[in-house]
């Protein structure tokens, strides 16, 4: 239907003009309307159809079907709403008028935001095209296609604050061409390849204060090229080929908070790179493509106000002792996925603040034993996935406020005595696959205990895939807040009701694929009786070589508990799909299917 546009604009006419509730699209031939949310109204022309989607005081989005030529919009609307934002998407620039009457055929009167998306733009885009809208805040041309800048496409937008160029085609800046706006805050050059920055080309910026240039291509930043960015708080120069950068690039970036380094290059950075940029709060380098062995002494000396520093996958083999000298008010250090083998012992002197701190995935054998000493406020430690082997009694002797300790896949095989003395705050402790038996011939009043004997404030202990054979005094008698106990895959063989009387009042107690061959739990009933109250302790059991004689009689006791409650007060079984293993009369047998009085024997060996 080749009048089927007009008749879409009489369908937006009539719902701007506040007529919804006697609108019907049925009247008008070859167009569908649909309102949830939103108002989707829809026509279809001859190898063609236009969509307008209306959010009522937020935006009208137009998507056209086809690349096919769309006519001069000159009719005269009256908006029943507040939208201040239109879209455009997979629409050819008109050959002859303005984006702006459609606009104004809708009577927008408060446009602040035009984005044109996957509309095809190349060497179409004409200043005629944008022209007129003089309250604009903020344009978008994104993945248009887009290859060159007209030279006069951003004159006439006083009040633009925001500006995107993202995913497009554009090699190449005019000169003076960011002159007419001079209060923009924001610009995206992302995902364009730019190749080189050149001294002049963010020339009349001088409020911008986010700049980002991610995946520009770029291979080269030229001195001087951000000298005309006072404002500047954030820049993103991540995922592009840069190998190395001018010593001064960032001295004019006084005000900057912000920098992203990440999937780049580089085989050096310049020693005082920084050293201007008092103001920066945040530093992100990942994933650096070329070797990258060592940042230069002092790379962070002195900026004060520095709370997050990223340095993931790098391949960094040292660090410098005066990396962080005098950044005090660090809060969080990412150093994951690392070829660090060891720390520097002063490395941390002056992060007082340290809160949250992470080594994953590094060759780490040791450690000082003092270089935790200042961070007495560090949360979060993760040492997880290196190759320590023991754990010093002082190593953790300052971290009295750590509430979360992963030392998970190492070769942990020694927790010395008192290692965990001063961890009376620790929340959750992750120690899997490792070869610990935590046996320190360290016996109290109640039994032997653990290293973790004086962190009351446990709530998950994960152990996983270790070398334990037996539950520890302490975890029963001591940690009143334990909710999780991981013991999974380790050497425990037999259980009497001692080792899960825990005082805990809900925790789940995981001892799936040990060795378990046999509960000892003749003491369940009585045991129970005495108790006044019903623990929330769930023992899973699960893939064990179970027995099946005359002790797993007290293990289907507590299966049956609906018979007699006293032996569930301490702890309840869950078994799964637990099978015996033997004798042979029962081999394979779901344990869940057995009945107690089956195995209620005469006399117990």
């Amino acid at each position: 239907m080749a009048g089927a546009p007009w008749m879409l604009l009489a369908l937006v006419a009539s719902f701007a003009t506040g007529q919804v509730q006697s609108f019907t699209c049925g009247d008008v031939e070859g167009c569908s309307c649909t309102e949830e949310n939103d108002f989707v109204i829809q026509c279809d022309r001859d190898k063609s159809s236009e969509l307008v989607i209306i959010k009522p005081d937020h935006y009208v989005k137009l998507q056209c079907g086809s690349q096919l030529p769309w006519p001069v919009l000159p009719l005269k609307f009256r908006s029943a709403f507040n939208e201040t934002k239109l879209v455009i998407k997979n629409c050819p620039m008109p050959e002859t008028g303005t984006l702006l009457e459609f606009a104004e055929g809708l009577e927008m009167p408060n446009l602040k935001e035009l984005v044109v998306t996957q509309s095809n733009l190349r060497d179409t885009l004409r200043k005629n095209h944008l022209r007129g809208f003089s309250n604009l805040e903020a344009l978008t041309l994104t993945r248009d296609n887009l290859t060159d800048l007209p030279a006069d496409l951003l004159e006439g937008y006083p009040n633009l604050k925001q500006l995107r160029f993202l995913s497009n085609a554009i090699t190449e800046i005019p000169e003076n061409f960011f002159k007419a706006v001079p209060h923009l805050k924001g610009l995206e050059l992302s995902d364009n390849p730019l190749g080189r920055i050149r001294p002049g080309s963010f020339a009349g910026l001088t409020e911008l204060e986010g700049l980002y240039l991610w995946n520009a291509k770029l291979v080269e930043i030229l001195p001087g090229a951000f000298d005309d960015l006072p404002a500047l708080k954030a820049l993103d120069l991540g995922a592009n080929r840069l190998r190395g950068l001018p010593a001064d690039i960032f001295a004019n970036l006084t005000n900057l908070r912000s920098l992203h380094f990440s999937g780049n290059d580089f085989d050096s950075l310049p020693e005082g790179l920084l050293s201007r940029n008092k103001q920066l709060e945040v530093f992100k380098m990942v994933f650096n493509r070329k070797d990258f062995p060592a940042l230069p002494s002092g790379f962070f000396k002195d900026l004060s106000e520095l709370r997050t520093v990223v340095l993931k996958m790098n391949n960094l083999r040292q660090l410098p002792e005066d990396l962080f000298i005098g950044a005090s008010k660090l809060t969080s250090v990412n150093l994951d996925g690392n070829a660090l083998d060891t720390l520097p012992e002063s490395i941390f002197k002056d992060c007082k603040n340290l809160e949250k701190l992470s080594l994953r995935l590094n060759n780490i054998e040791s450690l000082p034993d003092e270089v935790f000493q200042f961070n007495t406020n560090l949360q979060e430690l993760d040492l997880s996935m290196n190759q320590l082997s023991a754990i010093s009694g002082r190593l953790f002797a300052n971290l009295r406020n750590l509430k979360v300790l992963s030392i998970e896949e190492n070769k942990l095989r020694t927790i010395h005595r008192g290692a965990f003395r001063s961890l009376r705050n620790l929340n959750i402790a992750k120690l899997t696959n490792n070869q610990l038996d935590l046996k320190t011939n360290f016996e109290v009043e109640f039994g032997f205990v653990s290293p973790f004997s004086t962190c009351v404030a446990l709530k998950e202990l994960h152990l996983a895939r270790n070398n334990i054979s037996n539950i520890f005094a302490d975890w029963i008698i001591s940690m009143t807040q334990l909710s999780l106990l991981d013991l999974k895959f380790n050497q425990i063989s037999s259980l009497e009701t001692a080792d899960l009387q825990f005082v805990s009042s809900s925790l789940k107690v995981d001892l799936r694929f040990n060795n378990i061959t046999h509960f000892f739990l003749s003491d369940l009933k009585f045991l129970g009786g005495q108790q006044s109250y019903t623990s929330d302790v769930q023992v899973y059991i699960d893939k064990n070589p179970i027995e099946c004689d005359c002790f797993l009689y007290d293990v289907l006791q507590n299966l049956e508990g609906e018979k007699d409650s006293d032996v569930r007060k301490i702890f309840t079984i869950v078994p799964e799909n637990l099978k015996c293993h033997g004798p042979a009369e029962f081999v394979g047998r779901r344990v869940v299917t057995l009945q107690s009085e089956t195995f209620n024997c005469k006399s117990k060996h």
